[in-house]
């Protein structure tokens, strides 16, 4: 419907919730991950926003993460938590959501270190944002 609104905005987020679904929902990334040129030409078609393409990478690494391809996941997360800083800012949920999947990848990778300082970074923001009994909360002090 997006697509037909010529919404391509719309589409590109579509996209993403269609991967996101697919890959990591039902539990099939590499049908996912064949999809991921679609979804790419969608964020083209909105003009690549610098927030669509980290809301991109931000699904394709969870879905890699979800692969148990976690090394593969870090440069698509990395550039996820870049991306949403310079359009939301450090401490936006947004954010903390690309971070929370990055320090699951650094996890799974044995780099505890990284991990717990990602962790303990997400904990800070939804502590702060969604309040200390969130279930969200409750996962992140579950990873530490």
């Amino acid at each position: 419907m997006a697509a037909t609104a010529k919404d391509d905005a719309l589409a590109a987020s579509a996209w993403d919730d269609r991967l996101h679904v697919i890959g990591w929902m039902r539990g099939r990334p590499d049908e996912a991950l064949r999809l991921r040129s679609v979804a790419e030409a969608a964020v083209r078609r909105a003009g690549d926003a610098p927030l669509a393409v980290a809301r991109l990478d931000h699904v394709v690494g969870t879905v890699l993460v979800g692969a148990e391809r976690p090394a593969d996941a870090v440069p698509y997360l990395e550039r996820a938590v870049a991306g949403k800083s310079a359009s939301a800012g450090p401490d936006a949920i947004d954010v903390a959501v690309s971070l929370n999947s990055l320090a699951v990848a650094h996890m799974e990778l044995g780099q505890y270190d990284l991990a717990e300082r990602e962790y303990a970074q997400v904990l800070a923001t939804w502590e702060l944002t969604l309040g200390p009994d969130h279930p969200y909360v409750a996962g992140v002090l579950n990873n530490l």
